[in-house]
Formats: structure tokens, C-alpha cells, sequence
């Protein structure tokens, strides 16, 4: 009687070492898989340091000072024709055309036009609002400029980020308001290449989607 009693014993005890074992070595696999997948905490080391922000906001004020004249423009050559006078643009139901109806306008720029029909309801004839716009985005453009050129492994990336912010062939763009296509397709163009970079450089799915 007693040896079947030891052997149960015995059995049981290699039993509950062998599910403590196995309960280890799962643990040694699944610990890196969480570690790995956690989300990094939010550190203060994440945020731009005082350089960059001085960088940054060089750029931006001198843009605004520069193209701050514009502010005070009226309408140029076709910007009346394209906004002021375009009764699709003054229209409720002008989207509709905009989108659905491609020659009832000169050029078919349907997100251009949206943004322009959008802008008429909000500001009317004041040319402020519209020449605000555009500057914004210039200057929008500007630090994707730095930050592309900064990807692309440019030691003084932030210096080309300035010269475009204030390049002379850039005056057109931003001070005609019919010329809201270039200032408003600019930004989604330069995110584009950032994303496609670090597709490159990293080979996440979601980098090459965002692109």
C-alpha cells in the first residue's frame, strides 16, 4: 500500500514541476513580445529643444514680416473673375457644380474651388482673410521644407526651410489669391515625401500608407 501511495506522490510532484516549467518558459516568450509592443512613455526628451523652436520661429516671423504688405491687397488680375464674380462660388449649392459638374468652370481645381467657395462665405469681398490663408500655408510649407531637407540628411536643413520662406519666386504664389492651388497643394506634397522617406528608412506599413 505504501509504494503505490509513494509512486502517486511522486508522480504528482513531477506533475506540478513540469506545469511550473512550462509556466516559465511561457513567461520568457511572452515577456519580450510585451515589452516590444508597449507604447513608449511621453518623456520630456521628446519635445523640440530650445534650438529648434528658435529655428522655427525665425522662420516664421521673418515670413510673416516680409509677406505682411500682402495683407493690405486687393484683388489681382483674375482673383475678382475666380471668386468675387463666380457665381458658383457665391452659390449655396456651388459645391455640387464644383465637384459633379467639371466644365462649368474654367479649370477643373475641385479642392482649390472648395476652399475658395468656403472662403467667400466666411469673408466676402475682404481680401483679408483670403491673403491670411495663403501666408499661412506658405509658412506651413516653409517648416515641411526644413523638416524634408532635415530627412534627407542636410546639415543646415533649417537654413534652406528660411530661403524658402523668403525666395522672391514665391511672391506670386502667395500674394495671388487665385493662385491658392499652389500654396494649398504644397503641404499634403512635402508630408507625402516625409512620409515616403521614412517608409524607407523604417519599412512601416503606415509610413507608406500616410504616404
Amino acid at each position: 500500500g505504501s509504494i503505490p501511495r509513494r509512486c502517486g506522490v511522486l508522480y504528482s510532484g513531477q506533475l506540478m514541476a513540469k506545469r511550473a516549467h512550462r509556466k516559465k518558459e511561457e513567461s520568457k516568450l511572452v515577456r519580450p513580445a510585451t515589452a516590444k509592443t508597449a507604447p513608449k512613455p511621453f518623456t520630456a526628451a521628446m519635445l523640440p529643444g530650445w534650438k529648434t523652436i528658435l529655428q522655427a520661429l525665425v522662420i516664421l516671423t521673418a515670413g510673416w514680416w516680409v509677406y505682411a504688405p500682402v495683407l493690405h491687397g486687393d484683388w489681382l488680375m483674375d482673383d475678382a473673375f475666380d471668386i468675387g464674380s463666380n457665381a458658383i462660388t457665391r452659390s449655396a449649392t456651388g459645391l455640387w457644380k464644383i465637384w459633379l459638374e467639371p466644365g462649368s468652370q474654367i479649370d477643373y481645381y475641385p479642392i482649390k474651388a472648395s476652399v475658395q467657395w468656403l472662403q467667400w462665405h466666411l469673408w466676402g469681398n475682404d481680401t483679408l482673410g483670403y491673403h491670411v490663408t495663403n501666408i499661412g500655408l506658405h509658412l506651413v510649407s516653409a517648416l515641411l521644407v526644413w523638416r524634408l531637407l532635415g530627412k534627407l540628411g542636410l546639415k543646415f536643413a533649417w537654413l534652406g526651410g528660411l530661403i524658402f520662406a523668403l525666395h522672391p519666386v514665391m511672391v506670386e504664389s502667395v500674394a495671388w489669391i487665385a493662385e491658392l492651388k499652389n500654396t494649398l497643394s504644397l503641404p499634403p506634397f512635402l508630408l507625402a515625401m516625409i512620409a515616403a522617406i521614412d517608409y524607407e528608412a523604417r519599412g512601416r506599413r503606415s509610413d507608406y500608407w500616410w504616404a
